[in-house]
């Protein structure tokens, strides 16, 4: 992206809640795990069958209501701006 280029409004929407549903779905499998067993084997990329033995990709009820938040800032946000 060059200086000239801007990010809409949506765009940014969309990116922070592709980016929380990703990190949630990483998250899943070693929630509520301690903290020494996430560093003896750290996440590196999708996992599955962890700790709600979820698939890989799952996310949580908290990616959920994010998106649900995110529908709603988009159906209450203005049109034509």
């Amino acid at each position: 992206m060059n200086a000239s280029e801007t990010i809409s409004r949506r765009d940014r929407i969309l990116g922070g809640l592709w980016g929380s549903l990703v990190g949630d779905a990483l998250g899943v499998p070693v929630e509520f795990k301690d903290r020494a067993t996430v560093q003896a084997d750290p996440v590196a990329g999708m996992r599955e069958y962890g700790t709600h033995r979820q698939p890989k990709g799952t996310w949580s009820d908290d990616g959920a209501e994010n998106t649900a938040s995110g529908v709603a800032v988009e159906v209450a946000a203005p049109r034509g701006g």
